[in-house]
C-alpha cells in the first residue's frame, strides 16, 4: 500500500519580510549613511575638530567592538554591512561636541556590545543600540553628558536654557529661518542640523 500523502497547505506561515525587492542590508545602510552626510557636514561646521573627532572616534570604536565581539562570540563578522558604523554615527550625533574621547568610545561599546550583540546582533536587539549608548553614558557621566558647547560661529551669542529654547524666536518667520540657518543655542552635533517646526 501506497503512503498517503498530505494536502499541499492554503496557507503559507513564514515570518517578514513576506516580500523582497532585492535590496541589501549594506545597501540600506549605505543609503542611511549618505543621507547623513548633510548632518555630518553641517555638526563639523558649526562645531568644528572637537565634533569630527567625537564622530569619528564613536564610527570607529563601534565598528571595532563589533568585530571583536562578534569574533569572541564565534559569530560571522558583518561589520562590512555598515550597521556598526551607522551605529557610531548616529551615537556621536546625540553626544556633546567635545565630549572626551574616552567617553564617546565607552558610548560606542555599550551601544554596540550591550545594546546590539547581546541580543543576538543585528535585528534581533529590542532597543536602539545608539539610543541605549547614550543612555548609559548620561547615566554614568551625568556632568558630562549635559555640558554643551555653543557652535563656534555663535560664541558671543546668549545661551538660553529652556524646554525648548526655539519657541520664542519661532513666532516670526524671519527668524524660523534664521534659526534654521545659523543655530545660537548649544546642542549635540546632531541636534545642529535640524530646523524647528
Amino acid at each position: 500500500m501506497e503512503p498517503v500523502k498530505a494536502p499541499a497547505p492554503l496557507v503559507i506561515i513564514s515570518s517578514s519580510p513576506y516580500i523582497h525587492c532585492g535590496s541589501t542590508i549594506s545597501a540600506a545602510m549605505r543609503d542611511v549613511l549618505l543621507s547623513l552626510l548633510p548632518a555630518l557636514a553641517a555638526a563639523v561646521y558649526f562645531f568644528g575638530w572637537p565634533a569630527l573627532s567625537v564622530i569619528l572616534t564613536c564610527c570607529l570604536s563601534a565598528v571595532i567592538c563589533e568585530a571583536l565581539c562578534q569574533k569572541l562570540m564565534q559569530r560571522p563578522i558583518t561589520v562590512g554591512d555598515g550597521s556598526a558604523l551607522l551605529t557610531g554615527l548616529l551615537l556621536a550625533f546625540c553626544l556633546p561636541p567635545e565630549l572626551s574621547l574616552g567617553l564617546a568610545a565607552f558610548g560606542s561599546f555599550c551601544a554596540v556590545v550591550i545594546g546590539k550583540q547581546v541580543f543576538g546582533g543585528l535585528g534581533s536587539n529590542i532597543f536602539n543600540p545608539a539610543h541605549l549608548g547614550r543612555a548609559i553614558l548620561l547615566a554614568s557621566f551625568p556632568a558630562q553628558m549635559t555640558t554643551w558647547t555653543m557652535p563656534w560661529n555663535t560664541a558671543a551669542a546668549e545661551a538660553v536654557t529652556k524646554a525648548t529654547p526655539y519657541t520664542d524666536a519661532v513666532s516670526s518667520a524671519t527668524h524660523r529661518w534664521q534659526l534654521c540657518a545659523w543655530p545660537k543655542a548649544p546642542g549635540s552635533a546632531g541636534l545642529m542640523s535640524t530646523c524647528p517646526h
